[in-house]
């Protein structure tokens, strides 16, 4: 968990949007008016198959991407795009 300010939450879409796009994928993008629903879809798309890499935002985004077997994924992602 690394804690963003919500006045950067803009801000931190579009580095995260970015980063993504030179790893070539994009994101799923869901708003959410609370946590709870939020994480109640994120149960949802857990099927035990498969990875998956999530960022909640300030003000209720959540980017999701689902990591396919085959595909590479930096193991710091989020880490490298909030610093």
């Amino acid at each position: 968990v690394i804690p963003i300010p919500s006045s950067k939450a803009v801000m931190v879409e579009k580095a995260f949007n970015l980063a993504a796009q030179k790893l070539e994928f994009n994101f799923v993008t869901k708003k959410f008016d609370s946590i709870s629903d939020g994480r109640k879809f994120l149960k949802t798309q857990i099927d035990g198959n498969s990875s998956l890499f999530y960022a909640e935002i300030p003000g209720g985004t959540i980017l999701l991407h689902h990591v396919e077997e085959k595909d590479t994924f930096p193991a710091q992602f989020g880490r490298e795009v909030a610093f």
